[in-house]
C-alpha cells in the first residue's frame, strides 16, 4: 500500500489516499529526450512525464535524458552496474529517499552517465521507495534508443 498526500500553499485542508502498490514489470526502456523537463518533487501534475510515457511503444517504460545525461525513469531513479559496483545518475529529476539512503550507505555512487556511457554498464535496475534495491536486474541491452 502507498500513501498520497493531497494539498496546497492555498488550501490548507489536505487529503490523503491509500492506493494498492503494484509494482510494474519493467524489463525495458525506451530512451527519450527532453532538456526541459522539471520534476525535481513529487507533485500531481506529471503530463510530461506521462506525455513520453505514452510514447513508449512496446517498452515498459521511458528512460529520460536531459541535457546529455541520463536522469530517472517514470517511476524510479536509476542504477547501473560496472565490474560489481553499482552507480546512479547525478543529476536525477526526483533525487528519490531510497536512492538517498543508497548513496549514503555506499551501496550506490552517484555519477554523470551520458547515452555513450550506458554500453560500459552490464545491466540496470530500478529504485524506488516501494521497492528498495530489490527489483530484478536487467541487461543494457534492453533500452531502446530513438534518438
Amino acid at each position: 500500500m502507498r500513501s498520497r498526500l493531497w494539498g496546497s500553499e492555498i488550501d490548507v485542508t489536505a487529503r490523503v489516499e491509500l492506493i494498492p502498490y503494484t509494482p510494474r514489470g519493467v524489463q525495458t526502456l525506451l530512451a527519450v529526450r527532453d532538456d526541459s523537463i522539471e520534476y525535481p518533487h513529487k507533485y500531481r501534475d506529471r503530463s510530461a512525464i506521462d506525455r513520453w510515457f505514452g510514447l513508449r511503444g512496446t517498452c515498459d517504460d521511458i528512460l529520460i535524458v536531459k541535457n546529455g545525461e541520463i536522469t530517472d525513469t517514470s517511476i524510479a531513479n536509476i542504477a547501473f552496474r560496472r565490474n560489481g559496483q553499482w552507480y546512479t545518475p547525478a543529476n536525477p529529476l526526483l533525487p528519490g529517499t531510497q536512492r538517498q539512503f543508497l548513496i549514503d550507505i555506499g551501496k550506490i555512487k552517484p555519477i554523470a552517465i551520458r547515452k555513450e556511457d550506458v554500453p560500459s554498464f552490464e545491466s540496470f535496475r530500478l529504485i524506488n521507495a516501494m521497492v528498495g534495491f530489490e527489483g530484478p536486474e536487467q541487461a543494457v541491452t534492453n533500452i531502446v534508443w530513438q534518438f
